[in-house]
């Protein structure tokens, strides 16, 4: 990363998931911008469409959910609902 706010909340966008909660889990800066709510975000809306939520919830939680929950949906393959979920939600898989 590059040290400039701005910048890295910018590359942190294009991460994958995986990726994304990798460098969130292990970089004290990454730590501390993943704290960034705006960011969750515009990210959820970027990559699963506009969601709102309740005020309190927190949108990194929602979302780290949302991606833990989809990525177990997306193995049912068999499955019909998931044929229908794929058109609606992009996975973001490295």
């Amino acid at each position: 990363m590059l040290k400039i706010k701005d910048v890295d909340l910018l590359i942190m966008m294009e991460l994958c998931d995986e990726d994304l909660y990798n460098f969130c889990q292990i970089n004290k800066y990454g730590i501390k911008l993943s704290n960034n709510e705006d960011f969750w975000r515009n990210r959820l809306w970027k990559y699963y469409g506009k969601i709102y939520l309740e005020e309190r919830q927190k949108l990194k939680e929602f979302y780290l959910k949302l991606v833990y929950y989809m990525d177990k949906y997306k193995y049912k393959k068999d499955d019909n609902s998931f044929r229908e979920a794929s058109k609606k939600w992009s996975f973001r898989s490295c």
